[in-house]
């Protein structure tokens, strides 16, 4: 089974936690500036942590975010072989690195919390590729 990776402008971490068994998982990631912190949650609890990932690092706003594709130029260079191949939802993303009970909980919820920075609903304006939309969610946590 792969992996999940972490990628902070072009610093990679690479974890033991997967999800690729066929069923559906809350994933979280969290990522603090100030001292590089991070942590990797899997349905509500810790699967992996660690230091010193692009500490200090400020995220740009003229940035392009490009979500289930890597990307080996800005906004560009795609390899269909490097692509998420499987079913997205609530997707979300916070300015502050949320509590482990918040995250606790909104793993076990299909529809708890919205991001400030980006919430699931901004990610469905704009989808290109083959992409099918399904609604309501099919997520069964």
């Amino acid at each position: 089974m792969s992996a999940i990776q972490l990628l902070v402008n072009e610093q990679a971490v690479r974890t033991s936690v997967s999800v690729n068994d066929g069923k559906w998982h809350h994933v979280c990631t969290s990522w603090e500036s100030a001292d590089g912190s991070w942590n990797l949650y899997k349905d509500g609890s810790l699967g992996a942590s660690g230091s010193r990932l692009k500490t200090g690092y400020k995220t740009k706003t003229d940035g392009i975010l490009t979500i289930g594709q890597e990307q080996d130029a800005f906004g560009g260079r795609f390899d269909s072989n490097q692509s998420y191949i499987g079913e997205l939802t609530d997707l979300n993303i916070w300015n502050r690195v949320l509590s482990p009970n918040e995250i606790a909980n909104m793993s076990k919820s299909c529809n708890l919390g919205e991001g400030n920075v980006k919430k699931w609903s901004d990610f469905k304006v704009g989808i290109r590729g083959n992409v099918r939309v399904i609604t309501p969610s099919a997520c069964e946590v």
